[in-house]
């Protein structure tokens, strides 16, 4: 996954007090609008770095908000214009 350094690129989200942040894999999933999971996943069969995102998803329980590979993935989404700046940030919010 290209690696995004800091959190710059993501509007500069960060938690309040250094506290991670965690929520069930499925209320992350579901903060995304169905055609946008459904795009992903397609997107996922030609792309190794979404396959990769997905991966890292599907091996947890929760979604670290803050972790450097969920800003990165987002990010990286956003980028292969999937997601918008705005989706992105409601998804990490």
């Amino acid at each position: 996954m290209p690696t995004i350094i800091g959190n710059a690129s993501l509007g500069g989200l960060t938690a309040p007090g250094g506290v991670r942040r965690y929520i069930p894999k499925v209320v992350f999933m579901q903060r995304m609008a169905a055609s946008a999971r459904i795009a992903v996943r397609q997107a996922a069969k030609t792309d190794p770095y979404i396959e990769d995102f997905l991966d890292l998803l599907a091996a947890t329980i929760e979604v670290n908000l803050d972790d450097p590979d969920t800003l990165a993935g987002v990010q990286y989404l956003v980028a292969s214009e999937l997601l918008t700046q705005t989706e992105a940030e409601a998804l990490l919010a």
